[in-house]
């Protein structure tokens, strides 16, 4: 026969074994790949600059990710009229199509929004994939004149 903390200890490995087997929601990102003009369309803004700060700026609400703004000094715009900085917002976290950007490296940026409501993510980003800036300036020069 069981005593009392038996049963207890029983049913509270019942209960975590029976919460484990539960399956979660998992989520990846998946960027669907566009070609550069494309791209560079669903773009409100296209800048080339260098990452200033970085801070959390609160939550994600479904997700519960840390939102960041990073401020950039804008270098040279291809599309939208832009101050000289401004900031992006963003998360860091690769399942959330989330980017990090590093200091003292210059990046072309692709956002939607505003100068004031900007967000972007590793599928709005041209040259995600390593290629450096100068890969794409030129073809960047070429789409900005039409705009």
């Amino acid at each position: 026969m069981m005593n009392n903390r038996t049963k207890q200890f029983f049913r509270y490995a019942l209960f975590i074994l029976a919460a484990s087997a539960v399956p979660l929601p998992a989520f990846a990102c998946l960027c669907v790949e566009k070609p550069l003009e494309e791209q560079f369309d669903n773009a409100s803004i296209v800048f080339s600059g260098w990452k200033l700060e970085s801070k959390q700026q609160g939550y994600q609400k479904f997700l519960n990710v840390p939102v960041y703004e990073t401020k950039f000094l804008v270098i040279r715009t291809f599309k939208g009229q832009l101050p000289n900085e401004i900031t992006i917002r963003h998360t860091k976290n690769g399942s959330t199509c989330g980017r990090d950007f590093e200091f003292g490296a210059r990046i072309i940026i692709a956002a939607g929004g505003d100068p004031e409501t900007a967000r972007t993510s590793m599928c709005t980003m041209f040259g995600v994939n390593g290629e450096p800036e100068s890969d794409w300036v030129e073809l960047l020069e070429e789409l900005s004149k039409d705009n």
